[in-house]
């Protein structure tokens, strides 16, 4: 009987892995570091909250739940690295392009195809949930709020092996929900923690029962004890006010490796024909001819590695590259009808994906390397696969680059420093490496045209300008030219660029039910006289944001910066999409900080209030992108945290609307003023803009026509009756 690999680690959990506890009272010497993968983290700590989804996210509550469990660990002796997903790589574009698919479209596609009384209950919606688009932003918040610098990560590519290199450096644990971490072997890596395995440890309870049948209380008194209560597993919500500590299983390669008969070098393998990789590799007729039954054969695959590698001991040394072939051929169906050409290309294909799960030892000890340079935790320069290091010419050391002043390389270093603190999307990095971008597509309605086109295009094409702008200038600065130096003098000191602009970005965004590759022909005229907007100020790069938005105005630039961007936001979706103004008054309300609750209880099936939360969404995300690329995260803060779609959805059911509720407010006025700057035209009490004209029918009846019969026996004798 097969087995897949988690069934199979939880089928011999105590065989592969221990339990570990870690107590408050832990001094430093004794404390855990713990690598959390940070996608995993995000999606497992949302669906243990059981915040509604559906309303578009409770980012606010959400923030304080990322916060109560990481500073609940930290009190437990618990260090914490975070590392999230970096740049989707140009093998991994099917992969994503299904993942998107699974979990993004589907679900909206399901949702809006099923009746308004099947999807409001509580079973369909756990069934078909989906992350809310600005979790990852509500969770860099949440990191800014903590009491202790939690250190946070972009993975340069494979998430997991990111993870175990770095916690190899730290001697720690890596914690997720991906069981193919246990096929990583490497010194210094504790092993697998799965994230449903923690749980908090409460006080052990007492029960103490006096004997009512002792005659003298004087003498000693009968106490008869219950037995100790378990520990209370709490999850991986925020601990307890009582909590005294924290346990977790960790599964250990080495012990994975014993239990197969393995050595733990064929772990990795092991996890070439078991993993994920293979099937995004191989071409699908391949694999689902050859291998796809032994995906899930855990036992049967580490039995025919065993078994080549005993006929290996027992002959002449073989190399790798054989071994895996002759692996190959036994779980291969009828090798003999394969090609030499498929045969060659499958061993090539499953050799990178052994390589994926192989990490070199590190030199010098664990703790020694890491960052052996300021611009990357784990790698040397030279080797670092950041495809942002490739765009400084003649960079191959620290020191080199030290020697590089001009404004492109500064910019180009302003972003690898905002890449690790959590400030450059992953999905901005694309643009540099393979030109693609991924919009985030939340339940939208699929006989509409995407949110992503009509109101996130505008604001991407203006990134892919900056961004092309920004290449085709690279103006070196030299030493006695400042950075307040005027435009012309930097401009006679430019030289002849050396990376090509990029003149298409291929988008993939959802059509109907599916997700196109769009590719985007930028207009030739990116190409600006003037000093790259990335180079420039504060101030000027501050004006470029708002003129991009269509927000610069006195009023908008007057407002405080927590309300700048949701000014900004709200303005950019009243132009691109149809809002009636009580629409507008009432989304500002719910996404500015500290609005009280009130309205009516949120109703679910208000397809209206459903198209403005995706259509803000998106805007969000899209002006998110924007201030990273313009470098602008302290002028201009996010507020994700500070959106309630339940909040949203209650306004837009108010059916006794009153404006004078809104104004108790501090800053709804004067933000409403700003938004409203210059708008008349698109905020009109009854959207009736934007809808195409009818075409108008011709009312006049026509004659009727009698159609005459065709001749019937039962005609002929009604016309020899009426002759008679």
């Amino acid at each position: 009987m097969s087995e897949s690999l988690p069934a199979y680690l939880r089928r011999y959990r105590e065989q592969l892995g221990e339990n570990h506890e870690s107590q408050i009272e832990s001094t430093i010497s004794t404390r855990h570091e713990f690598v959390l993968d940070g996608t995993s983290f995000i999606s497992f700590l949302w669906s243990a909250s059981a915040l509604p989804w559906v309303y578009g996210g409770e980012y606010a509550a959400f923030a304080r739940i990322v916060s109560g469990v990481l500073e609940g660990l930290m009190s437990c002796g618990i260090r914490t690295h975070l590392v999230f997903d970096g740049p989707t790589r140009s093998v991994d574009i099917q992969r994503s392009i299904k993942h998107t698919v699974d979990t993004q479209i589907g679900p909206s596609v399901l949702f809006h195809r099923t009746s308004q009384v099947a999807r409001s209950s509580a079973r369909f919606l756990n069934e078909s949930s989906i992350l809310p688009p600005l979790c990852y932003e509500a969770c860099i918040a949440a990191l800014d709020t903590l009491s202790y610098d939690c250190a946070r990560y972009h993975a340069e590519g494979d998430t997991k092996r990111f993870c175990v290199e770095l916690a190899s450096k730290l001697n720690g644990f890596v914690a997720g929900s991906n069981s193919e971490l246990v096929f990583y072997t490497t010194t210094g890596y504790q092993g697998y923690i799965p994230l449903d395995s923690l749980s908090w440890i409460l006080p052990t309870k007492h029960d103490e029962i006096l004997d009512q049948n002792d005659p003298d209380p004087a003498q000693f008194m009968v106490v008869n004890r219950g037995k100790k209560h378990k520990p209370v597993a709490r999850g991986i919500s925020p601990p307890p006010s009582d909590c005294i500590g924290i346990s977790f299983f960790a599964y250990q390669p080495s012990r994975l490796a014993k239990k197969l008969s393995l050595p733990p070098t064929a772990l990795s393998l092991l996890g070439a024909f078991l993993g994920n990789q293979l099937s995004n590799a191989l071409p699908v007729n391949l694999y689902r001819q050859h291998f796809q039954k032994h995906h899930n054969d855990v036992i049967y695959v580490a039995s025919v590695i065993e078994a080549a590698l005993s006929s290996k001991a027992r002959q002449k040394p073989l190399s790798g590259f054989i071994l895996i072939r002759n692996v190959i051929d036994t779980l291969m169906w009828r090798p003999e009808l394969l090609s030499s050409s498929d045969h060659d290309t499958m061993t090539s294909v499953i050799v990178d994906c052994t390589l994926q799960y192989v990490i070199e030892q590190p030199l010098g000890g664990p703790a020694q390397s890491l960052w052996p340079t300021k611009l990357c935790p784990l790698h040397p320069i030279d080797s670092c696969p950041l495809s942002l290091l490739k765009l400084i010419p003649g960079t191959s050391s620290e020191s080199s680059l030290d020697s590089h002043h001009s404004l492109y390389s500064k910019a180009i270093l302003s972003y690898i420093d905002a890449y690790w603190k959590g400030n450059l999307s992953p999905n901005i990095i694309n643009l540099f490496d393979c030109g693609t971008f991924w919009p985030i597509i939340f339940l939208e309605n699929p006989d509409q045209e995407s949110c992503q086109v009509t109101v996130g295009r505008g604001i991407r094409l203006e990134i892919y300008k900056i961004l092309g702008h920004f290449f085709q200038s690279q103006l070196p600065l030299l030493p006695e030219v400042g950075m307040s130096a005027p435009v012309d003098d930097l401009l006679k000191s430019s030289e002849n660029s050396i990376y090509e602009s990029p003149t298409q970005v291929t988008e993939y965004i959802r059509k109907g039910s599916s997700l196109s590759a769009c590719p985007i022909i930028l207009p030739e005229d990116v190409l600006h006289p003037e000093l790259p907007v990335i180079c420039q100020g504060d101030n000027d790069r501050l004006n470029y944001f708002l003129s991009a938005m269509g927000s610069c105005t006195p009023l908008v630039m007057s407002l405080p910066k927590e309300c700048l961007m949701v000014v900004a936001c709200m303005r950019w979706v009243v132009q691109t999409a149809v809002w009636s103004c009580p629409e507008a008054q009432l989304a500002l309300y719910a996404c500015l900080p500290g609005s009280e609750t009130f309205g009516s209880k949120p109703i679910l099936n208000n397809e209206k209030a459903i198209q403005h939360t995706a259509e803000i969404l998106a805007a969000f995300e899209n002006a998110n992108y924007l201030r990273q690329v313009l470098l602008l995260p302290e002028r201009i803060p996010h507020c994700a945290q500070h959106f309630s779609g339940m909040q949203l959805h209650s306004l837009f059911g108010w059916e006794s609307f009153d404006v004078a509720r809104l104004h108790l407010h501090a800053n709804w006025s004067l933000c409403w003023h700003a938004l409203s700057e210059g708008l008349d035209s698109y905020l009109a009490m009854v959207p009736e803009r934007k809808q195409k004209q009818k075409l108008v029918k011709n009312t006049k009846s026509s004659p009727a026509v009698k159609i005459p019969l065709k001749p019937s026996l039962f005609t002929m004798l009604g016309d020899l009756e009426e002759d008679g």
